[in-house]
C-alpha cells in the first residue's frame, strides 16, 4: 500500500499511488474511504461563491493529514512534507469544525 498523491501535470488531477512514500498508520483505509468519501465530496460540492477556490489538493490526503495531527498531537506547522500544506489542512479542519458547531452538534 502506498500513499495517494494528486498528479496534476496532464493527468486531469487524478489520485495515483506514489511509489516513494509509504502510508502512515493514521491514514484512512481504502474501505473506510469508500464509505466516507461521498460525505466529503458532497460537502465540497456545496462550497461555492466568493472566497472558494477550486480544489488543488486531494481530499483524501487532507483527511489523512487531519487524522495524523489528531493521532500524533503535533502542531500544524510540523505536518510532514508529504501532506498538503499545513495551512490548507488547518483551514479544512477549521471550516468543518465551524460548520458542525453551527449545526449544534
Amino acid at each position: 500500500m502506498f500513499r495517494h498523491v494528486l498528479v496534476t501535470a496532464g493527468d486531469e488531477g487524478r489520485c495515483t499511488p506514489c511509489e516513494c512514500s509509504r502510508p502512515y498508520r493514521s491514514d484512512v483505509s481504502d474501505v473506510r474511504w469508500a464509505l466516507t468519501e461521498p460525505v466529503f465530496t458532497e460537502g465540497q460540492a456545496r462550497r461555492t461563491g466568493p472566497g472558494t477556490a477550486a480544489r488543488v489538493h486531494d481530499l483524501r490526503e487532507i483527511v489523512n493529514a487531519i487524522l495524523y495531527v489528531n493521532r500524533t498531537g503535533i502542531p500544524w506547522e510540523y505536518l510532514p512534507h508529504d501532506f498538503p500544506p499545513y495551512k490548507t489542512v488547518y483551514d479544512y479542519c477549521e471550516v468543518g469544525g465551524r460548520r458542525d458547531h453551527a449545526k449544534g452538534s
